[in-house]
């Protein structure tokens, strides 16, 4: 493969070119080139790049640069996957960035320029940076964000009951569920947990 990769050069490579680039050559170059570039890609080479960000530590210029394109991007698909993109080792920038837009009110979201989290991109927390979650706060506001993006408390039913298996967090999600001081949407967001669906059988 070239040193330097264009927007041209990369739309004529395969997806295992790109995955061999991103993950066997110099970490710090290929990271470096991608970081200075990010903006300028397409979608599909974008979504390759970002798969196979996924199983090596990102180094912060890139952290930045992905940080940056989240900030800017008005691609859910896109958003959630840059985000999976860091999730290997998370850099301390990572868990900063994602602590704020789970923690951050509409006035702050606003003042920051903090883009709203999407369906996939909770998915993706709950998924991958589960660990940010054992923070009782973390937890109390992304489980808020949660029923507000989705009222039928399917989506909180769903991420609760696979991050109550988490051996590491367990604790953390049956304590949050008896803590008395919740909102009355929280509280029936809770109840649900115990009610059986309803089949329509």
């Amino acid at each position: 493969l070239p040193t330097m990769l264009n927007e041209q050069t990369w739309a004529s490579l395969t997806v295992q070119d790109i995955a061999d680039f991103v993950i066997l050559n110099d970490k710090h170059l290929t990271q470096a080139l991608i970081a200075k570039n990010l903006s300028l890609y397409s979608k599909p080479v974008l979504n390759c790049i970002f798969a196979s960000l996924e199983s090596i530590a990102v180094e912060q210029a890139l952290v930045e640069a992905l940080i940056a394109f989240h900030q800017e991007t008005n691609d859910q698909n896109l958003a959630a996957l840059c985000i999976r993109a860091m999730s290997y080792k998370p850099h301390s920038l990572c868990i900063e960035y994602l602590s704020q837009l789970i923690s951050a009110g509409q006035e702050e979201r606003t003042n920051a320029n903090l883009p709203q989290l999407d369906v996939e991109t909770y998915v993706v927390i709950s998924g991958r940076y589960w660990l940010l979650l054992t923070k009782p706060i973390v937890l109390a506001a992304f489980m808020q964000k949660i029923i507000e993006i989705d009222p039928s408390f399917a989506l909180f039913r769903g991420l609760y009951g696979d991050l109550v298996k988490v051996p590491s967090i367990r604790a953390n999600m049956l304590a949050f569920i008896r803590q008395p001081e919740r909102s009355e949407q929280m509280s029936q967001a809770i109840a649900s947990l115990f009610t059986p669906l309803n089949t329509g059988e």
